[in-house]
């Protein structure tokens, strides 16, 4: 009797070993499967014809050094359709900075298809507005997704200024 009870023992436990053992891989699989479309789908959004159109307008349109000066010219109340361009454009590569922190997607992944010169020279040319928030609201973590993916894209980038731009 104690020996039929101990293998029933051991094959139940045998048998809760294996069922988590499987979970586990499944969810690391359904992890990765979910890590790899967002991956995909960041890639693709970074050639479409509606990021590039953001990042020309911003740079061909926007022509500030001081917050106040875009607030002025370009803030959401006085122009809401260039900003929207800036806004769509600084908040995308922001997400996905914090994406690639947080480990939601692969870093190296989006330094091989990100298009770097965008990315910095808008960063470069948006700093007087991210340090003006960090300092106003009190939020000095506030676009650090976007100066992490800009900073990466930096060391691979190391040439990248306006002079270069395409």
């Amino acid at each position: 009797m104690v020996d039929a009870t101990f293998a029933l023992n051991l094959v139940e436990t045998v048998g809760i070993l294996v069922g988590v053992t499987i979970a586990v891989i499944e969810i690391r699989k359904s992890r990765e499967e979910r890590r790899n479309q967002f991956s995909l789908e960041y890639i693709q959004y970074s050639g479409s014809q509606e990021l590039w159109e953001h990042w020309i307008s911003i740079l061909n349109n926007m022509d500030f050094s001081t917050y106040e000066e875009w607030q002025e010219k370009y803030g959401p109340r006085t122009n809401p359709e260039v900003a929207k361009h800036w806004y769509s454009f600084t908040f995308y590569h922001d997400t996905l900075g914090n994406r690639i922190l947080n480990g939601q997607i692969d870093l190296e992944s989006v330094l091989l298809y990100l298009q770097p010169y965008g990315a910095i020279l808008v960063y470069k040319k948006s700093l007087p507005i991210f340090e003006a928030w960090r300092e106003l609201y009190n939020l000095p973590k506030i676009m650090g997704g976007y100066e992490f993916l800009v900073n990466k894209l930096k060391k691979r980038h190391p040439n990248v200024t306006i002079e270069t731009n395409p």
